[in-house]
């Protein structure tokens, strides 16, 4: 999904990313600095950018492993206050360059 394949979709590589960074990860970052941890609720979570190795099981795409865990973890904050409505809208958005 990622892969950079010659300028036909750079394009497409560039659209995802900015959606990415500032549709996706800036308002999930500030959704996850508003949690309080479980074993000290003085304490608020960080948001984790580490590296994730996605497993793609049974042929599905990285987007489409994207959506699943996205829908997996609004799932886990079904009455959260934070607007979160915009990411779910532009996990959608994202175009699935193993199509293209």
């Amino acid at each position: 999904m990622w892969a950079y394949d010659g300028n036909k979709r750079a394009d497409l590589v560039t659209y995802n990313i900015r959606g990415l960074m500032t549709d996706i990860m800036r308002p999930v970052a500030h959704f996850l600095v508003s949690i309080p941890l479980d074993n000290d609720p003085s304490i608020n979570g960080a948001a984790p950018y580490n590296r994730y190795d996605f497993v793609q099981r049974g042929g599905e795409t990285v987007l489409a492993e994207l959506k699943r865990l996205m829908t997996e973890a609004f799932a886990q904050f079904p009455d959260s206050d934070e607007p979160l409505d915009g990411v779910r809208e532009a996990v959608e958005a994202l175009i699935d360059l193993n199509t293209v």
